[in-house]
């Protein structure tokens, strides 16, 4: 899978380097040991901004990452490789 830098997946994300930051802090994305991202993550990044744009507060989607009650996961899975 293609990893990318923090400022690589925001452009391809269309948001600002310092929310993919935020969302790594957050734990809601986890890079590699090189702190690189994945396609998949950029994925995420586009669903969190839309969450976002819909009302959802990023403190709120946080905190049911940490409760594991929310996961990205699936984005990982077949059906979502394009």
């Amino acid at each position: 899978m293609t990893a990318v830098t923090v400022a690589q997946a925001a452009d391809r994300a269309g948001v600002d380097p310092g929310d993919v930051e935020d969302l790594v802090r957050l734990r809601i994305l986890r890079p590699d040991d090189d702190g690189r991202l994945t396609v998949n993550d950029v994925r995420r990044i586009r669903l969190m901004k839309m969450l976002e744009d819909g009302g959802l507060p990023r403190s709120g989607i946080a905190a049911g990452f940490e409760q594991g009650l929310l996961t990205l996961d699936f984005m990982d899975a077949p059906e979502y490789q394009r």
